[in-house]
């Protein structure tokens, strides 16, 4: 009987929030327009650059990068495998 009513209230209410979040939205803007700019980072000597490739080609750091990621995604792997096992172990039981 009264159906029409609800949807025109929970409509309202929806724009209410809608409005509440655009309102918020704008505020942030505002706030962010206002910050001032980031300064530039200082350049790196070519000296540090050039000692850096050194250190790069004699000790591979990329690489040990690369294993220590793969190892790392490995335990958590097997620590997520782990997990359900113990979980079906504890369903059958």
């Amino acid at each position: 009987m009264f159906d029409w009513l609800f949807d025109a209230i929970a409509q309202l209410a929806i724009d209410a929030v809608n409005g509440l979040i655009a309102g918020f939205a704008l505020v942030l803007q505002g706030l962010y327009a206002v910050l001032p700019d980031m300064p530039a980072l200082p350049a790196v000597p070519s000296e540090v650059t050039e000692a850096a490739s050194w250190v790069s080609w004699v000790f591979p750091v990329g690489t040990l990068v690369d294993i220590l990621v793969f190892i790392l995604a490995m335990y958590l792997t097997w620590q997520a495998v782990a997990i359900a096992l113990r979980w079906a172990k504890a369903l059958n039981s």
